[in-house]
C-alpha cells in the first residue's frame, strides 16, 4: 500500500533514528552537515529534523557490503 496523507509514513526523531542505526545523535548531525547518511526532512530553517523509517531502511540497504 502506498503512503498517502491518509496513511502517513512514520517519522522518527533524530534520537530514535540514532537508536535504530546504533550511532550517537551527534553522529547523525555530523552526517547531515556533511551531506552523508540517510535522507532526512527539515521542516523549518534551522529547526525540526525527522527521518522516515523507510529512508533509514533504504540507506542501510545501500550501505551493505559483501566480503
Amino acid at each position: 500500500m502506498a503512503n498517502t496523507l491518509d496513511t502517513p509514513q512514520r517519522l522518527l526523531t533524530p534520537a530514535e533514528a540514532a537508536a535504530v542505526l546504533s550511532v550517537k545523535e551527534k553522529t547523525l548531525a555530523n552526517w547531515r552537515s556533511n551531506g552523508q547518511g540517510p535522507d532526512f526532512i527539515k521542516f523549518y530553517e534551522g529547526g525540526l529534523v525527522r527521518y522516515e523509517a523507510k529512508a533509514l531502511e533504504l540507506w542501510i540497504t545501500t550501505c551493505r557490503r559483501t566480503a
